[in-house]
């Protein structure tokens, strides 16, 4: 890593890069990220502007070691005022600011605030199956279905709160968009009717996976229960 810029946007896996940041500013400082004084992580499902907040009322002080300072902000999402709130402090960056922006792709981003930022194509998520996983999800039954999540969850260390498995679910959910989508001019009227209300509950639906605690896994059930089958 080198630091020739002061901002970087890292998209892709939310949790790789993270630990990929942490590792090497681990390796620069010689002391847990966590131990040095001049770290600062802030993680959310949704970055609000009061995150933003947050974070500029960090970098505005002094070094605690007079060297370089190193701020980690990840999202699945940020808000736009939360995006306008960071605009103003990365333009004006304070010496020896380093800011590092990790979401799963720079179009979430307004282009005023992408001009800022030095974007790096960090590692993907680990789950790239995700349209066999979706044809397979439409195929099967009900109890299959279950039976999938559960497999799913427990893959993904079955903890169906982390940052990680709610940016896989997002991805399964966005290619059953893309898949019901493609086949709506292709349906009679009746299914077309039926497809339609399931993208727009669809669409209601991810909407929940931003709360800052998402009950993931009754989500995702959810999803099972209204999802067509094969048409």
């Amino acid at each position: 890593m080198n630091f020739s810029h002061h901002a970087y946007l890292y998209e892709g896996d939310l949790d790789t890069n993270l630990r990929f940041l942490r590792e090497n500013i681990e390796k620069l400082v010689g002391v847990p990220a966590v131990s040095y004084t001049d770290y600062f992580e802030c993680v959310r499902s949704n970055f609000t502007v009061a995150d933003s907040e947050l974070f500029i009322s960090k970098q505005s002080t002094m070094s605690f070691g007079g060297g370089k300072r190193f701020f980690i902000l990840v999202g699945q999402s940020f808000t736009p005022e939360a995006q306008n709130k960071l605009l103003k402090v990365l333009e004006e960056p304070l010496v020896g600011n380093h800011v590092f922006v990790v979401v799963p792709s720079s179009s979430i981003f307004l282009p005023t605030l992408l001009s800022r930022l030095s974007i790096i194509s960090g590692s993907k998520s680990d789950f790239d199956d995700a349209v066999l996983f979706c044809q397979k999800f439409i195929s099967v039954s009900l109890p299959d279905r279950l039976i999938m999540i559960e497999n799913f969850l427990k893959a993904n260390d079955g903890d169906d709160e982390t940052i990680h498995v709610k940016h896989l679910v997002k991805d399964i959910f966005g290619q059953l968009e893309k898949i019901f989508a493609s086949k709506l001019s292709n349906l009679d009227e009746s299914q077309g009717v039926g497809v339609g209300n399931f993208l727009v509950e669809l669409l209601g639906v991810k909407k929940y996976l931003d709360d800052s605690s998402p009950a993931v896994k009754m989500i995702f059930e959810y999803v099972a229960f209204i999802c067509p089958g094969s048409t």
